[in-house]
């Protein structure tokens, strides 16, 4: 059976990426099963993507012809069929990353775009 493999993306931009990051590392253990095959991507303060955590190598997530790919600096790629957010703070839950992800057409688990904006405007 094939693995289902997910972009658990965690830090952010904002004050509240420790948060953030404390979850992802609670969560990540709880991931490991036959069906999954995890990816963690941290968002630094300053917006970049990293694989694996702040110290991690820049990547970016792209389209491909098929299907949805993490592209590495060096040109290698890896698939990513589903991404999910587990951000706090502003560009993070006020529905920011949501719209990335649907611009790139990637499936995603959690609220969308509208619902993290009108939830973020308190």
């Amino acid at each position: 059976m094939k693995k289902t493999r997910l972009a658990l993306i965690y830090g952010g931009e904002g004050c509240e990426r420790r948060i953030s990051a404390m979850g992802a590392k609670n969560l990540l253990p709880r991931f490991e099963c036959d069906r999954l095959d995890v990816c963690a991507l941290f968002i630094d303060k300053r917006g970049v993507l990293r694989e694996g955590n702040e110290k991690g190598e820049p990547v970016k997530l792209e389209r491909a012809a098929r299907g949805h790919r993490l592209l590495r600096q060096n040109g290698t790629g890896a698939p990513i069929d589903v991404a999910f957010p587990l951000l706090h703070g502003d560009r993070g839950e006020d529905g920011c990353v949501q719209g990335a992800l649907e611009c790139l057409h990637l499936p995603y688990v959690g609220c969308g775009v509208t619902a993290g904006a009108v939830a973020a405007d308190k």
